[in-house]
């Protein structure tokens, strides 16, 4: 059944995601024991320790998560080091790694912009929401979203922010103000929001205005629709969202229609990552996910602790020869194309 996240603190929190009930797995879906010798996890942190975010610029990649913890690699994601900084010990939700500047967010409306040298500074915001996901371009523009339908922008690189959500009634058919989970800034200046209530929406304009893209439908009435948890988008037009339930969309017409794909699987995908050649990479709770044939057709990849635990915040290094996912523990799992 379809369970709303109104009021849920953040898609990937442990709290959170071990109280989900294990999946069933249909028969579309075939598994792969052979994809062990293709997963390792290359960096272990404690039990209690938890990454949710991760991004990759080059070879070079960040990873955040909770009390405030940093990851680097310089490598390609190949192996990882902590970065210090001492502005914050809240939990860290997201992380974009731009040409001059990292910015991250994180609890009670945290932004940090990371510099050249290794500094770190927080910058003020307009809200005390988790600010769950953030993304930047190379002209400046930056936007981070987050708990109860909160949409910021920045137009000079982070430094200052402004609230530009939309009226949310239209976009939901609720009154509730949903919780938003990714975003994707591109090069034109649009921004792409996926959320609850398995919604889409985009703004041509840099966050000014906003329209529908797509809003699942409830399986069951009454209850609310499965929520979209993660976004990917390439400059082919071809792009994914995943979310709870096992949903996966695809639009192939740069975001102006969507459709349903048959994952297989009733696991809260938590992450998704195309790479070249029609490969694309969900992962999740207690799931990992592999299609080769843009998204006709998945195989679930088993291996680790995959089946036990959970991972998410997909990306991939320039260099394209593996995927790199971050959840549980303080781990940091990478999958081999």
């Amino acid at each position: 059944m379809a369970m709303s996240t109104q009021g849920i603190s953040a898609k990937g929190l442990a709290a959170v995601i071990r109280h989900v009930v294990a999946v069933a797995v249909l028969a579309t879906v075939t598994t792969t024991p052979a994809a062990m010798s293709r997963i390792e996890v290359v960096h272990k942190g404690i039990a209690h320790q938890a990454y949710f975010g991760i991004d990759f610029r080059g070879e070079h990649g960040m990873a955040v998560g909770t009390g405030g913890s940093l990851l680097a690699s310089d490598d390609g994601g190949a192996s990882w080091h902590p970065l210090p900084q001492a502005v914050t010990q809240l939990s860290l939700f997201d992380v974009t790694v731009g040409g001059g500047r990292t910015l991250v967010s994180g609890q009670m409306g945290t932004v940090l912009i990371g510099e050249a040298g290794g500094k770190w500074r927080a910058v003020q915001t307009p809200t005390k929401m988790r600010l769950l996901a953030i993304d930047q371009n190379s002209q400046g523009l930056a936007v981070a979203v987050g708990q109860f339908g909160t949409i910021l922008r920045s137009r000079d690189g982070g430094d200052t922010w402004q609230a530009v959500a939309p009226q949310w009634h239209g976009y939901t058919g609720h009154e509730f103000e949903p919780q938003l989970y990714d975003v994707v800034v591109d090069e034109r200046g649009r921004v792409t929001v996926v959320g609850e209530f398995g919604l889409i929406i985009r703004s041509d304009d840099g966050g000014d205005s906003w329209r529908l893209l797509w809003r699942a439908e409830s399986p069951v009435e009454d209850v609310p629709a499965p929520a979209l948890w993660a976004l990917t988008l390439g400059e082919d037009g071809v792009g994914y969202a995943v979310g709870q339930e096992g949903l996966i969309v695809k639009t192939a017409d740069d975001g102006r229609s969507w459709r349903k794909l048959d994952s297989g699987t009733h696991s809260g995908l938590q992450g998704v990552q195309m790479v070249a050649g029609g490969q694309v990479l969900a992962i999740g709770i207690r799931e990992l996910l592999e299609s080769r044939d843009g998204g006709a057709t998945w195989q679930r990849l088993a291996g680790e602790d995959i089946s036990t635990e959970w991972y998410q915040g997909l990306a991939a290094p320039q260099s394209g020869s593996a995927v790199l996912a971050v959840g549980h523990s303080g781990r940091v799992l990478r999958i081999r194309r």
